[in-house]
């Protein structure tokens, strides 16, 4: 995912984290959508 460009890794007060980045997130609000799509019938 990291080398997709999905998310990233971000150092904060010595503590990683990994976060989205904004491709990322609209990856899944697609997927999201996807879901309820799915989900409706």
């Amino acid at each position: 995912l990291i080398e997709k460009g999905l998310i990233s890794i971000e150092q904060n007060n010595k503590k990683k984290f990994v976060k989205l980045t904004s491709k990322g997130l609209d990856v899944y609000n697609r997927l999201e959508e996807i879901n309820k799509l799915i989900n409706v019938n």
